[in-house]
């Protein structure tokens, strides 16, 4: 396999996608004074991206990496800064990946629509 698309579908950690397609997007870096801010803002990237991208999980008996229902995540939330999520039925996924190839295909269509990732009480101080 060629170099290139072995870095495409290599897996990033979603909380770790979520921060570089929020930094590429908003052009801001994670605050670290503000944790629950921040960790409030990833949730809402991992929200956007999951409308994009898909959001894989590992399997729990083969340990593959397999895409989340898009069922689920309509009636799921993200928490703790897109280290988890949430189902309908209130069952706790973690360890979730991006495929690097779909995080910059994320970042330049979440571009192209200038979105702006704040939250209402980060707006008073702009």
């Amino acid at each position: 396999m060629e170099r290139s698309v072995q870095r495409r579908t290599q897996f990033v950690g979603l909380p770790t996608a979520c921060a570089v397609v929020y930094s590429r997007v908003s052009g801001h870096l994670s605050d670290p004074r503000q944790p629950a801010a921040m960790q409030a803002i990833l949730n809402d990237v991992a929200r956007a991206l999951s409308s994009l991208v898909p959001i894989y999980v590992r399997d729990a008996h083969s340990d593959v990496p397999a895409p989340l229902a898009a069922g689920e995540l309509l009636e799921g939330r993200f928490a703790r800064g897109a280290h988890a999520f949430i189902t309908k039925s209130g069952v706790e996924l973690r360890g979730m990946a991006v495929q690097r190839g779909d995080m910059w295909s994320a970042i330049a269509i979440l571009k192209s629509t200038g979105i702006r990732f704040t939250r209402r009480d980060d707006t008073a101080s702009e």
